[in-house]
């Protein structure tokens, strides 16, 4: 059996954090799965995200250290997906 892989927004980590069960469900199975995945924008972005408590902060860490990080250049490996940086152009203009 094959094992479908996600790349988790933000958003969906929001969830899990305020008690959604189907966001708890679902990012438990990816856990156990091994194919809990997020990229580091997403990683930085629930960090510091501004609800946290100090101990849901910490919840929260520990969360993120059962994931598999994907950098940005990572995204490069996608099969289909077109990774765009939308300063190269300007740089290229400024040479």
């Amino acid at each position: 059996m094959s094992i479908v892989e996600y790349l988790i927004d933000t958003n969906i980590l929001i969830y899990h954090t305020k008690g959604s069960q189907i966001t708890i469900d679902f990012i438990g199975n990816l856990i156990a799965q091994h194919s809990f995945n997020i990229s580091i924008l997403t990683k930085i972005e629930f960090l510091g995200w501004d609800k946290h408590t100090p101990d849901g902060f910490e919840k929260c860490k520990q969360l993120i250290e059962l994931a598999n990080i994907y950098l940005v250049d990572d995204f490069k490996g996608i099969e289909g997906l077109e990774v765009i940086n939308p300063f190269e152009k300007q740089r290229e203009a400024t040479g």
